[in-house]
């Protein structure tokens, strides 16, 4: 595993209050996101087909590009239980619809983690790759793909008991030949470790789980909440159901009618940003932190910054540790940053997040008031009262 980041410290603090909804979201940047975590456990009442008969293997899930650009880039975020009592194969394969040209896989990176029981680890290492920019190079099985032809971009086997959580990341380009790019992605298992995955192209099978998968032409979302005014509090919820920002709903998802709300935002990063602002005559600091709200713990991996320092945001993304909610107001809290204005000044503030897979949303960003320290840096003057 290449996770190397360290966590972000951990502490107890009361916060009073019900966080609200940011302000406005957009999708952002033209990387498509596939999740593949539906049906999420692998077992005897997933793997059927429609007459309720056992399957030896199938397609999960799927993604389909048709367009005259010369190259797409994709993230897939894969997240599957094996709970079949065997070992099975797993794999992502593009299958180029094209009968003139000929595909090339490029700029390949993953990370793959395989669990027993600490999900929330697995995930969190996973957000902490991928938003930190530390995945490993992928090497493709099958790097160039000729015309009317399917080809594996990678595939493994796993034990029963296990979770397979992935990312993937990689570019799908012409290397030769006239017309537009035309392939499919899929996800594929098959019970038998010696299947040649570049036979399977059915259907993606049904799904009657709550967990998300679909796939969509976009895999960012940026996100805007009011000023902080420096010496309050502030309390927002991210990735809260009924949100702005939620965006990967299964109406905008390719084959939407056998898709399913990407609800917790899992395989997107998600950029929050902030304008801090102090009217006052005194220096005022401030500290940013993450605490859960849903029913269960959230985990993930997030950096914040400030003005002047946003470009190579990913070289300070730190794991956001295990935090567990509480009916209580005394909550646990991840410091993600601290920060002082000067006087009547004002500066903006990006947080950047990756949810962890098994993690539960929403989770609330607490902005109270802290002792001054170092000064943000290259901050806009406000007019002075």
């Amino acid at each position: 595993m290449s996770c190397p980041q360290d966590d972000l410290p951990k502490t107890l603090t009361t916060i009073q209050g019900t966080p609200v909804g940011v302000d406005y979201a957009c999708p952002a940047g033209t990387r498509r996101l596939m999740v593949s975590d539906a049906p999420e456990r692998l077992d005897a009442r997933s793997l059927k087909d429609g007459d309720g008969l056992p399957l030896a293997h199938a397609t999960l899930w799927h993604d389909y590009v048709h367009t005259w650009s010369s190259s797409q880039s994709h993230r897939v975020f894969l997240w599957h239980e094996n709970k079949t009592g065997i070992r099975v194969k797993l794999g992502l394969t593009l299958q180029n619809l094209s009968p003139a040209n000929t595909l090339q896989i490029t700029r390949g990176k993953q990370e793959t983690c395989y669990e027993p029981r600490d999900y929330l680890g697995a995930g969190m290492c996973l957000a902490k790759a991928c938003a930190g920019d530390t995945m490993e190079w992928l090497t493709p099985v099958d790097p160039v793909i000729g015309p009317d032809t399917l080809g594996i971009i990678s595939q493994t086997t796993f034990e029963t008991n296990l979770l397979m959580g992935a990312i993937y990341e990689f570019d799908i380009a012409k290397l030769s030949g006239p017309g537009q790019l035309h392939y499919k992605l899929r996800t594929v298992v098959s019970k038998q470790v010696d299947r040649d995955l570049r036979t399977l192209r059915d259907a993606p099978i049904h799904n009657e789980g709550p967990h998300p998968r679909g796939s969509w032409p976009y895999s960012e979302i940026e996100a805007a909440i009011p000023p902080y005014m420096a010496g309050q509090t502030a309390f927002y919820n991210v990735s809260m159901a009924g949100s702005p920002d939620q965006l990967f709903r299964k109406e905008n998802s390719y084959d939407p009618d056998h898709a399913v709300t990407n609800r917790g935002h899992f395989g997107a990063t998600y950029t929050l940003t902030i304008p801090l602002a102090n009217p006052t005559c005194v220096p005022q600091g401030g500290q940013i932190s993450l605490t859960p709200r849903g029913n269960n713990p959230y985990a993930g991996a997030g950096a914040c910054a400030f003005a002047g320092f946003f470009p190579g945001i990913e070289k300070k993304v730190a794991g956001i540790p295990v935090l567990r909610p509480s009916p209580t107001a005394t909550k646990e809290i991840a410091i993600l940053g601290t920060f002082t204005l000067p006087p009547y000044f004002s500066a903006p503030c990006k947080i950047r997040l990756m949810h962890a897979g098994g993690a539960t949303m929403p989770v609330a960003v607490y902005i109270s008031s802290a002792a001054p320290g170092c000064p943000v840096l290259s901050p806009k003057r406000l007019p002075q009262a």
